[in-house]
This record gives structure tokens, C-alpha cells and sequence, in this order.
């Protein structure tokens, strides 16, 4: 599967996905521990890099070339830094 045909397939899935390594896999949900931990990195990321956004469950593009997408947990970027990219974004900006 190329990753333009996984973008098409996981915008009408049921499921969060990830296309990793060339195989289409599923992302669980995060637990109640799991969502503390974001919100505790938040305000840490709000308090010492308020020029900075953490964006929560960002599709990402990963592997060389840009070949896979993965959904992070988190990532701290410059303010607006994924503006206009679409569900899946080029962590170059």
C-alpha cells in the first residue's frame, strides 16, 4: 500500500490509524493515566514554552521520505507550525 492510498483508507475508517513500515495499523485509545500525562506536559510546555503549541494527536509524516504516518502523542511545535497541512503533516512545517 502506497501512503496516499492510506490516507484515502483512514479518512473513512472506524478506527485511528498509523501506517507504519508500509502496514496500516491501529492506534489505541489513550487511558485515563495516559490523558494525565498530556496534561501535565501541557501546562510544562504552556509554563516554560509559551511560543511553542503542543499539539495533541497530530498526524505526523514519518520514515525517509516521508513514507509512513504515525499519530503522536504529542508534539511541541512553534506556534501555528502545522497551520493549513491538512490530518497529515510534514513535521518540516
Amino acid at each position: 500500500m502506497r501512503v496516499e492510498e492510506f490516507e484515502r483508507f483512514a479518512a473513512v475508517a472506524s478506527e485511528r490509524l498509523e501506517f507504519i513500515a508500509g502496514e496500516a495499523r491501529t492506534k489505541p485509545p489513550g487511558d485515563g493515566d495516559h490523558g494525565a500525562i498530556i496534561m501535565w506536559l501541557l501546562r510544562q510546555c504552556m509554563q516554560h514554552r509559551p511560543e511553542h503549541d503542543l499539539h495533541i494527536e497530530q498526524g505526523i509524516r514519518v520514515e525517509q521520505y516521508r513514507t509512513g504516518c504515525a499519530r503522536s502523542d504529542g508534539v511541541l511545535a512553534p506556534v501555528a507550525h502545522f497551520a493549513g497541512q491538512g490530518e497529515w503533516a510534514d513535521p518540516a512545517g
